[in-house]
């Protein structure tokens, strides 16, 4: 029995048009999804499926896996561009001349920017951070090692400015106790400066602490979860939950880093 043309053309054009809606709403999803919050934490599967509880992205993906479009394609572990940092030589800055000046110090390569070549620590601390979770790496146990040792490093290098700044506190602090007559608004000064100080040395010890979690933990698993970029595949959820708790708490960090303006440029 032959099919009636008309009947023949009205079904492939109805057909037609189900598939342009199907790859409009893929569209709108996938707009919805580079504009939320989430743009930038990896999408987590079990066993090739999403664990996430995010309402709009497990509706795009389940979409584009009803029309045939790879769930894992465009989503997961998103790559910002990273900071470049080149190895470089670093001249020692002029000696403040007034307890005014020390104290401002104090917040040097911190709050304020300070040209490279004078900024050994912010600079040092950047340059081995700077790309030490990119995609590249998750899949490497060769890269996750040497970053995890950068890791390490930036914690040794925050150490020792750790070591300078404090010092320097408690010996302004001491000229301080010993002068009665210097004014209140550089005591003020000092009192707001030397906190901000302090919280940075706590923030960005938290930084590398939980960059080095993550890290550490990716390593630790073996082959108990895959990376096929762009997305992260645990064979079981508690390791599928722990990585993402991880991550999380790292990105908690990162946003406090950001305060910081010489490392807003700051990916991981």
């Amino acid at each position: 029995m032959s099919q009636n043309p008309a009947h023949a053309q009205r079904f492939e054009e109805q057909n037609e048009r189900q598939k342009k809606q199907a790859v409009e709403q893929i569209h709108k999803y996938h707009e919805i999804r580079k504009n939320m919050e989430y743009g930038r934490e990896p999408v987590v599967f079990l066993n090739g499926r999403y664990t996430g509880n995010n309402p709009q992205l497990k509706a795009q993906l389940d979409l584009e896996q009803r029309h045939g479009k790879s769930i894992s394609e465009g989503y997961g572990y998103a790559l910002d561009i990273e900071p470049s940092f080149k190895e470089i030589k670093f001249f020692e800055p002029e000696s403040a001349k007034t307890l005014g000046q020390r104290i401002d110090a104090l917040l040097h390569g911190i709050t304020q920017i300070l040209p490279s070549k004078y900024d050994l620590y912010g600079y040092e601390l950047r340059r081995y951070m700077s790309s030490i979770g990119g995609p590249q790496v998750l899949g490497d146990r060769k890269r996750l090692a040497k970053e995890i040792a950068n890791t390490r490093r930036a914690a040794i290098i925050l150490e020792y400015w750790s070591k300078n700044i404090r010092e320097e506190i408690d010996a302004i602090e001491t000229i301080l106790e010993n002068d009665k007559t210097i004014d209140p608004t550089t005591r003020t000064s000092f009192k707001f400066k030397s906190g901000k100080a302090r919280a940075f040395l706590v923030e960005a010890d938290s930084w590398i602490t939980n960059n080095n979690k993550t890290l550490q933990y990716l390593f630790d698993l073996r082959d108990m979860y895959e990376y096929q970029e762009p997305s992260i595949n645990f064979a079981e959820q508690s390791h599928a939950t722990q990585f993402l708790n991880l991550y999380r708490a790292r990105q908690k960090s990162l946003e406090l880093m950001h305060e910081y303006p010489p490392f807003r440029m700051m990916i991981y």
